[in-house]
């Protein structure tokens, strides 16, 4: 924690942090959405982003593990660089910026298309699903924990032929199905729609269910989802309710 607060206070000058506390039930982490605007030292560039922060924690209480997630890393490495990118741009251009239709035309849009997604996805409507994602959206499930296994997480990108969206699915589908699909769809900035996501997976070889909580954020362009980040808060118990050890039970029983 001390190394990387020492490279941001080295690397950044911090104008706005701004945050959203999301507490799972049991005390055993806390999810914040953080919106932060900083200049880099080196270049003098702006850089904006909203981060997902996942606190894990101990049965005193204590933090055991922090991940971050921005949203928009591309940003941060052109702000880094000095080239394209900057405060409000994608580098490279590509435009997943701000939502057309103006600002509050645009968000209620967004948010909209968001909630057409989950509401298919809650009847099983696959091509309801894939309806409201761009061909070549990018899909990032859960990367930030690798090693504990979990079937579908990692980084879905365009091939030329699959479409991210639904080789993600498939996954998902395989691994677990869901008692409890419950959503609040929280805000949309800059092109972007955030919602908090309460589950309850089941693996349907065991039996065995959990209770979790997602984090999303969606990247809107032209009218499709064009970027989608999906971060859980238990990853280790889900990875356990997976395999079909570790959990022992319904109801999240016996969760590590």
């Amino acid at each position: 924690m001390q190394q990387m607060l020492m490279a941001i206070a080295t690397n950044l000058e911090l104008k706005r942090f701004d945050y959203t506390l999301f507490p799972a039930a049991d005390g055993r982490s806390v999810t914040a959405r953080v919106h932060e605007e900083s200049i880099v030292k080196a270049t003098g560039r702006p850089v904006s982003h909203t981060m997902l922060h996942l606190f894990e924690l101990d049965g005193a209480g204590k933090l055991t593990k922090l991940t971050c997630l921005s949203d928009a890393p591309e940003r941060i490495r052109a702000a880094f660089r000095g080239g394209a990118g900057g405060a409000h741009g994608v580098a490279g251009g590509g435009g997943m910026g701000t939502m057309a239709g103006g600002a509050e035309g645009g968000v209620a849009e967004g948010k909209a298309l968001v909630q057409r997604a989950f509401d298919a996805f809650k009847r099983k409507d696959i091509a309801g699903v894939l309806a409201c994602f761009a061909d070549d959206a990018e899909i990032t499930a859960d990367s930030r924990d690798p090693v504990h296994g979990l079937p579908f997480a990692g980084l879905y990108a365009y091939d030329g032929k699959e479409k991210p969206m639904a080789r993600f699915l498939g996954e998902l589908a395989k691994a677990v199905e869901f008692d409890r699909f419950d959503y609040q769809i929280s805000g949309g900035d800059d092109g972007r729609v955030w919602a908090t996501v309460q589950l309850a997976p089941r693996n349907p070889k065991t039996g065995a269910t959990m209770e979790s909580m997602d984090m999303h954020c969606f990247h809107i362009r032209n009218g499709k989802i064009a970027r989608a980040i999906f971060l859980n808060d238990r990853t280790e118990a889900m990875a356990a309710l997976v395999s079909g050890g570790g959990l022992g039970g319904r109801a999240g029983a016996g969760m590590v």
